[in-house]
């Protein structure tokens, strides 16, 4: 039996739009070492100040990066693609009207949803604004994409910083 010793650390490339960026230390074994690790903070910035969507998921893009490390989110279609596989943290949190209904976020991965039920709020029967907000760890593949989509019914979303999402490579 062989094996093979490495000694040294090397970089990865991110690329977007044919055009490199930042950079992303890895270890021997291709896992991330540096804190300058692909990341995304933003938030949802929309002309109407309260949204509701309807009861089937449709994607939720947060068009205000206020980092985006690696370039990986695209704001105007709400996509994260990772650059490199790993575990990636995808926390999306939304403030939500009482008007009886209920607003639930989810994790999408290439289009199939990660999260089971997701993060669902309930208003019924409170007189006041409700957030929610969790995490979602999600193992990705180099190149899948991470999408967060929204449903409601009756009740609706908060646009503005109250609408906000982060993504990170976790490990």
């Amino acid at each position: 039996m062989s094996s093979l010793t490495v000694t040294t650390l090397r970089t990865d490339t991110i690329r977007s739009s044919n055009t490199a960026t930042n950079s992303i230390l890895l270890d021997s074994s291709g896992r991330s070492t540096a804190s300058n690790q692909p990341a995304f903070y933003g938030y949802r910035s929309a002309g109407a100040v309260w949204e509701n969507f309807g009861t089937t998921p449709v994607g939720y893009n947060y068009n205000v990066a206020v980092t985006n490390r690696g370039n990986c989110y695209d704001t105007a279609t709400g996509v994260f693609t990772c650059p490199i596989e790993g575990v990636y943290a995808a926390c999306p949190g939304a403030l939500t009207g009482a008007n009886g209904g209920y607003v639930t976020l989810y994790v999408y991965v290439n289009n199939v949803n990660r999260t089971a039920r997701g993060t669902h709020t309930n208003t019924s029967g409170l007189n006041n604004w409700f957030h929610a907000s969790t995490v979602f760890m999600v193992r990705c593949n180099k190149n899948d994409r991470i999408q967060i989509r929204v449903a409601t019914s009756a009740a609706s979303i908060y646009a503005g910083q109250y609408a906000h999402c982060s993504i990170w490579l976790y490990s």
